[in-house]
């Protein structure tokens, strides 16, 4: 934690993508998932907590917040593109099982 004190030193190590990406296929492995959607059941909570992750990220004020934001849309488009296209674009990939159903009643 001595690094998040130390606000010119965390800027710098999450300056590059390369950081920023070991860093979350890290986060995800600590949780049991991985950053390869084929490997685990949902997809989704992967996408989100990455979404998590980068989003608090992005509000450290040593970090550019366009930059951090556009690490986390690199992450998902490397990690998760070919997924989102299969199952019919993130739309329909994200898309709620309820808001589904509605569709089919209305």
């Amino acid at each position: 934690m001595t690094v998040l004190k130390d606000a010119s030193l965390f800027s710098e190590l999450f300056g590059s993508y390369n950081f920023y990406e070991r860093t979350i296929s890290t986060f995800l492995w600590r949780l049991g998932l991985t950053s390869d959607p084929r490997d685990q059941e949902s997809p989704k909570t992967q996408i989100a907590l990455t979404c998590e992750a980068t989003s608090r990220l992005s509000v450290v004020d040593s970090l550019p917040m366009n930059q951090m934001l556009g690490f986390g849309a690199k992450y998902l488009q490397d990690h998760f593109s070919t997924w989102a296209r299969q199952q019919g674009g993130y739309t329909k990939a994200l898309a709620d099982d309820d808001d589904e159903v509605d569709d089919e009643v209305n």
